[in-house]
C-alpha cells in the first residue's frame, strides 16, 4: 500500500507550499512525478491518481495552487483559477517541488489536468530539472511562453469534442512542438474534457481515460528511468 502524507515543501521564491504525496513500498527513491490539479484544488481525486502512480512505481506530490482550498461548485473554481498567477504557479510552487523531490530521486516528471495542464506546459518551458512532461487537456495561451523551450520529452492527451482546450489548437501545438522536439508525441481521444475525471459522470470516459493512463505510465517508466 502506498504511504500518503500532507507535506510542507519551500518554492522557488523562498515561500511555503502543500501537497500530497504518495509513495510505493520501496521508499523515498526512485521515479517521482510532480502532479498537478484541475481548476477545483488538491481535491481527493488527485490524491487518488497520486495513489495510483504510487501503486505503479512511482513517488507522486500533488501540489496545492490555492494554498489550501479547493473549490465547492465551477463558480468559486472559476474565481481560484482566474486569480492564479500560471507561470509563478509554475516557476515557484512547481519548481519547488521538482527540487524537493529530487532531494531523493534521480529524475522528475511532472503532469496536470486541464489548469494543471496548462502549468505543465509551462513548467516544461520555464523549469529547470523537469525530465519530462505529460499534460492532460489544457494549453496556455501562446503569448505567454515560448514553445521552443520545451526540449524535454514530452506527451500530451487531447479531447475531440473540448471545448476549452480545442483540437484545433491542441493540433496546431502538436504540429509546432513536433518540429523541433522529436521526443514529443500526442493522443487524441473521442472524449469529452476532463474525460479522465472519474467524479464527473457527465464528462468521464473510461476507456479513454484507461488508454491515457497506460500511455502515460508507459512514458514516464521509459523517460524518467
Amino acid at each position: 500500500m502506498p504511504k500518503k502524507s500532507m507535506i510542507e515543501f519551500a518554492t522557488s521564491d523562498g515561500h511555503m507550499a502543500q501537497g500530497y504525496l504518495a509513495e510505493p513500498d520501496s521508499g523515498s527513491h526512485g521515479q517521482a512525478i510532480v502532479v498537478i490539479h484541475e481548476w477545483w484544488g488538491l481535491q481527493d481525486q488527485i490524491k487518488h491518481i497520486c495513489d495510483r502512480y504510487a501503486e505503479a512505481g512511482f513517488r507522486a506530490l500533488g501540489v496545492d495552487l490555492y494554498g489550501g482550498e479547493v473549490a465547492k461548485n465551477a463558480e468559486r473554481a472559476g474565481e481560484l483559477m482566474g486569480s492564479l498567477d500560471f507561470k509563478g504557479a509554475a516557476i515557484n510552487i512547481v519548481g519547488g517541488a521538482v527540487r524537493w523531490l529530487k532531494e531523493g530521486s534521480r529524475r522528475v516528471g511532472v503532469t496536470g489536468y486541464c489548469m494543471g495542464g496548462v502549468v505543465t506546459v509551462l513548467s516544461a518551458a520555464w523549469v529547470e530539472g523537469v525530465d519530462a512532461a505529460v499534460a492532460f487537456y489544457g494549453l496556455p495561451d501562446p503569448k505567454s511562453y515560448d514553445s521552443r523551450k520545451i526540449t524535454i520529452p514530452f506527451l500530451a492527451h487531447f479531447a475531440n469534442r473540448d471545448e476549452w482546450c480545442t483540437p484545433e489548437n491542441a493540433k496546431a501545438f502538436t504540429k509546432a512542438l513536433k518540429s523541433f522536439n522529436t521526443n514529443a508525441q500526442s493522443w487524441f481521444y473521442e472524449a469529452d474534457h476532463a474525460f479522465c475525471n472519474d467524479r464527473r459522470p457527465e464528462v468521464y470516459s473510461a476507456e479513454a481515460a484507461a488508454q491515457a493512463w497506460g500511455r502515460t505510465v508507459i512514458f514516464f517508466k521509459d523517460q524518467l528511468t
